[in-house]
């Protein structure tokens, strides 16, 4: 058994709140100087302004930690391929099925379900994992959320500036009809458009094949699942308390 040493698994939590809620909500600050400055302006030089970006980034980074878009169980035809692989690694799964290998009549150990497997493992991971082990899957989750939660923001963010100056130039044409120039209306909207532009490339960058996310969280998932499968006397002893090579 190995000695029980604090982790930073408060920091990387910490962390991973604080940069998605404060990125999300420079997201929103940066659509609202687009499409309405002029409200945004006076909002700006008061001495509360800094107080509400504070809390707001934070409160932000609530929202998003609770949504734990990772972890949502989204329907089988919206899964992308990789979160089908992901889906594969249920670390309490593989736990449960070692203890359903179990037929022994003289096991008298802890009985695991779909409910508890999962903090079963979580038990091994924090009481039998080498520190350094222990970090490297705190990092390695808290990065893998945080670049979940900036694919998202980036996306919807470069969504709604595209939907905006979409309605945008449709009212302009609507409304201007007689002295419509839709050379002008690209000007005007030409940074709006490329910070759209640049926020969608993010979002492709941030969900590429192999990014560093998820191939973090998947290689991560991989590590704890051969530590399961080279631990086998250890969990036979933990959950089965029988000595028999059969079990």
């Amino acid at each position: 058994m190995s000695v029980a040493i604090p982790s930073r698994f408060g920091t990387y939590e910490l962390f991973r709140i604080l940069f998605p809620g404060y990125f999300a909500l420079t997201m929103i600050i940066l659509y609202i100087s687009l499409f309405f400055r002029n409200l945004i302006d006076p909002i700006v030089s008061q001495p509360l302004f800094a107080v509400v970006i504070a809390l707001g980034g934070i409160f932000l980074g609530l929202i998003l930690y609770d949504i734990d878009l990772p972890k949502r169980k989204w329907p089988e035809r919206c899964k992308s391929h990789f979160r089908k692989e992901l889906d594969k690694k249920d670390l309490g799964k593989a736990l449960l099925e070692r203890c359903e290998k179990c037929t022994k009549q003289t096991c008298t150990g802890f009985r695991l379900t779909k409910t508890n497997a999962l903090q079963a493992y979580f038990v091994f991971l924090n009481t039998y994992y080498e520190p350094d082990s222990r970090e490297r899957i705190f990092y390695f989750g808290s990065v893998y959320h945080i670049f979940s939660d900036m694919r998202a923001t980036s996306f919807v963010t470069a969504l709604a500036i595209f939907v905006t100056t979409l309605f945008s130039i449709i009212y302009a044409r609507v409304g201007e009809s007689a002295s419509f120039n839709l050379l002008n209306l690209i000007n005007r909207y030409s940074l709006h458009l490329s910070i759209g532009a640049i926020l969608l490339c993010l979002f492709l960058l941030l969900r590429r094949k192999n990014n560093k996310g998820d191939k973090y969280w998947s290689e991560i998932l991989d590590f704890q699942l051969t530590w399961l499968q080279m631990n086998e006397p250890l969990l036979k002893q933990k959950i089965c308390r029988i000595e028999d090579s059969g079990a």
